[in-house]
């Protein structure tokens, strides 16, 4: 949904073409890096229980590798994510 469109759109490459010149044209959209977007869409995927193969296929190609990468850390580093986010006592941040 809306995490793979924001991190489908931080980065564009178009090509251009005029009577003087031709090329290729990078733009970059947004202050967040796409790897900053992917890994964001990989949090909130995990902490959805959102099916991983279908919001993978959702990315762009070459955003397929570091979204899978984003997933392995963050569940390598944090298995209990969920429930430990959910145990978070909000009225204690006050």
């Amino acid at each position: 949904g809306f995490g793979a469109f924001m991190a489908n759109s931080a980065r564009n490459f178009s090509q251009f073409q005029t009577a003087e010149s031709q090329g290729w044209e990078n733009r970059q959209q947004g202050y967040l890096s796409e790897l900053a977007l992917v890994s964001a869409y990989a949090l909130m995927t995990l902490l959805t229980s959102a099916d991983q193969e279908a919001a993978t296929k959702e990315l762009k190609p070459y955003l397929q590798k570091p979204f899978k990468a984003a997933l392995a850390a963050i569940e390598k580093r944090f298995p209990n994510l969920p429930t430990e986010i959910e145990a978070i006592d909000l009225t204690e941040w006050q």
